[in-house]
């Protein structure tokens, strides 16, 4: 399987409202939630209105289908994200598609995210990933550091 990351389309974004769903954790064995659980604004603001200044998405496509997306939002100290550690740090989400992971896929698209978040001089990234998500491990291996272990989750940090 040949990937190419690239830049996510603007005509691509309304994909991040799936892909937000599907960055989901949920433990072994239990069962996603409805997708109604979208239309919460903690969860929307992740999705809703992106594109503003600072603010990217990188996807990971094979053939034309698109496996994997990772994005990055502006939030602030008035307006935080579950993974917000700072003004000036892009609160970042990533997901691909289920039945892609454990190919590398996730690796590739957060080098090139991070690649790419360098070039603009963004201060640093930071993210909320679940105590029991195996992703924590490639966050880590990236640089990233934990800041805060709160009680399901890890806030975690990477300084550019």
């Amino acid at each position: 399987m040949h990937i190419k990351i690239r830049t996510m389309k603007k005509d691509e974004y309304p994909l991040l409202r799936k892909f937000f769903y599907h960055a989901i954790y949920v433990t072994d064995g239990c069962k996603m939630p409805d997708q109604s659980i979208l239309k919460h604004p903690d969860l929307a603001k992740y999705f809703e209105n992106f594109g503003a200044d600072g603010e990217h998405a990188l996807v990971a496509e094979n053939a034309g289908i698109i496996l994997g997306v990772i994005w990055g939002r502006n939030f602030d100290s008035k307006n935080k994200g579950y993974g917000y550690y700072a003004d000036g740090y892009i609160e970042l989400s990533m997901a691909v598609l289920l039945e892609y992971r454990k190919q590398g896929i996730g690796k590739e698209l957060l080098s090139s995210f991070i690649k790419l978040e360098k070039s603009y001089n963004t201060k640093g990234l930071s993210l909320s990933v679940s105590k029991d998500n195996f992703a924590q491990h490639l966050y880590k291996e990236y640089g990233f550091q934990i800041v805060e272990e709160r009680d399901s989750d890890l806030l975690m940090k990477l300084d550019l």
